[in-house]
């Protein structure tokens, strides 16, 4: 039987450091196919990101981070889209990207069945519907509720593999007789690892096994991207709690924008779907950024 070797890439969030590094690392492994879970966008590079993934002729999917470009560009131009500081990242990116871009990322799908013969099928997906996971008190995301999540999801799939991404943690257990994989993020994880996460599966004695993998790069190439590119800038208090949780790999946003969204209901404000300006203003000034740098 022939060697068949995947690599799982997901959340790259436009860390082109860290995605090269990873690139670097499955070069030498002979991989038959790349298959991308999703986020590809979200930081400084979102061109260039976009230009290497397309060189690859990987399978890929778009994930939420990827949808919200396209709510920018099918909403009108007054719409909060455009205006929301709590997307002021996303619409830095969107103003990056040309038509072309534009209908390549409108053209993928939200989910794929990848089959290779003689092994296991595989479904593909960004999320399995459910929010980012909750953090410990250091900021790192708890991954205990993992099985009840994934049990449930895998009871309405056929397929006998599953791949998801999104909450950036990587994890892999076989439930519901299937195998259910999290490779992690190759832009920002938030296990309280500070590199590029992704995974290799390699099919053998007729199941996959899977190496979660991590590859180390020079964060501060992506910290001066971020300060150059004027992304940080621009993308105001939500961009810098991206870039804090590059240099912990703790969810310093999900935390920010957590503390936005109490900071809104003690306001005042309730129902709305996008935190308001002033609450974002107010959050930046009230949010400890000095509490989870101390130990770096």
């Amino acid at each position: 039987m022939r060697k068949v070797k995947i690599a799982v890439l997901a959340d790259i969030h436009g860390n082109l450091p860290a995605f090269n590094a990873v690139l670097a690392e499955i070069e030498s492994e002979n991989v038959n196919q790349i298959l991308v879970a999703g986020d590809f966008l979200g930081g400084p590079y979102p061109v260039e990101v976009l230009e290497l993934l397309n060189s690859l002729n990987a399978c890929i999917i778009r994930g939420n981070s990827d949808d919200y470009i396209l709510k920018i560009y099918s909403n009108p131009m007054d719409s909060e889209w455009y205006t929301s500081k709590q997307f002021s990242p996303t619409y830095w990116i969107y103003k990056q990207l040309n038509q072309n871009w534009l209908n390549f990322i409108d053209s993928l799908p939200k989910q794929e069945v990848i089959s290779i013969h003689g092994t296991d099928e595989i479904l593909m997906v960004h999320s399995i519907h459910l929010p980012m996971l909750p953090t410990d008190d250091s900021g790192i995301l708890i991954t205990d509720k993992y099985n009840k999540i994934v049990d449930s999801f895998t009871k309405k799939i056929e397929q006998p593999v599953l791949i998801f991404a999104h909450n950036h943690v990587p994890w892999n257990q076989n439930i519901n007789e299937r195998l259910a994989l999290n490779p992690g993020s190759i832009g920002c994880p938030l296990n309280g690892i500070i590199g590029a996460q992704y995974a290799l599966m390699e099919w053998k004695m007729d199941r996959w096994e899977v190496y979660l993998r991590t590859a180390y790069y020079c964060i501060n190439e992506i910290n001066k991207a971020y300060i150059e590119s004027g992304f940080l800038e621009e993308g105001g208090p939500v961009a810098k709690a991206f870039l804090y949780g590059i240099k912990t790999g703790r969810d310093i946003a999900g935390m920010f924008l957590r503390f936005s969204y109490q900071l809104a209901f003690k306001k005042g404000y309730r129902n709305f779907d996008f935190i308001p300006d002033e609450i974002i203003e107010l959050a930046e000034k009230k949010w400890d950024w000095t509490k989870y740098m101390k130990n770096l």
